[in-house]
């Protein structure tokens, strides 16, 4: 009796060993921390996956990615470790870029008729340290995004990502195509452009806030905003002009808040 609960633990600890194995090997985590002066920019380009970016107070970048499987297929292991992380520095500049390029394709034959392809590509989760005033260039196709705390610039461009940014002093230019964006201004400078295509965008700026609003928007554009009724703007196919031309100066103006949107879903709040 003793010998066979003996046996049985061992096994019970070599299937998690086994299995904590495999998890290791679908994951992988690449770590590196590069200087970049005060006043220098960030380009991060991927995927999918997701962004996080906290600024603090040493004048370097740091960055942690995970890699991560997307759904487990027979090329499972491979696609992680082939997966590759490309961070190219200098004292002004760094970039980071995912690159799928030398995962090959999987495939198997299906009756010895058919090639079919088995799973998709791995997620890569970023988790970024910069200085606040450093500005941040965002290329990406479906990640979820959250960006706080800058003094800067913000350039993203996301497919069907998610997007939120709060506490940002400086400017944003965002384009989006059927993705979802919350950006929360606690003061806004310079000059903000917001282009979407079936994208839902919410923008907070500070209350009493002066800006100059100019929107292009098409007859399937919802819009709406808290600081002047007239402004508000619902779908309308019968109608016979296709695009409505907002210009408002508001509270005096001071930075320009540019948005163009087709067939999207805009709010401009004050808080």
């Amino acid at each position: 009796m003793k010998h066979l609960f003996l046996t049985s633990t061992l096994l019970v600890v070599t299937v998690i060993m086994a299995v904590t194995s495999t998890l290791a090997q679908l994951t992988r985590e690449v770590t590196r921390s590069v200087p970049i002066s005060k006043d220098g920019q960030l380009t991060i380009d991927t995927y999918k996956g997701s962004i996080i970016v906290d600024p603090w107070d040493k004048p370097e970048v740091n960055i942690v990615a995970r890699i991560e499987l997307d759904e487990e297929d027979r090329c499972a292991e491979e696609k992680v470790r082939n997966t590759e992380i490309i961070i190219s520095a200098s004292p002004n500049s760094v970039a980071i870029k995912t690159d799928y390029d030398h995962i090959e394709e999987c495939s198997s034959w299906l009756f010895g008729l058919f090639r079919i392809s088995h799973g998709s590509l791995p997620f890569v989760h970023y988790t970024v340290r910069m200085p606040a005033t450093v500005r941040l260039r965002v290329k990406d196709y479906k990640s979820e995004t959250k960006i706080a705390g800058l003094r800067s610039e913000i350039d993203l461009d996301t497919y069907k990502g998610i997007v939120d940014i709060r506490d940002m002093v400086g400017s944003v230019d965002l384009e989006t195509y059927k993705a979802n964006a919350h950006v929360e201004f606690t003061k806004m400078v310079g000059r903000n452009t917001f282009d979407t295509y079936k994208g839902h965008v919410e923008i907070i700026v500070p209350e009493g806030s002066g800006f100059d609003l100019h929107a292009e928007l098409d007859k399937g554009t919802t819009f709406r905003s808290d600081f002047d009724s007239r402004l508000t703007c619902e779908p309308n196919e019968e109608q016979e002009e296709r695009d409505i031309s907002i210009w408002r100066t508001i509270n005096g103006g001071g930075s320009v808040l540019s948005i163009s949107s087709h067939k999207g879903n805009i709010a401009l709040w004050q808080r």
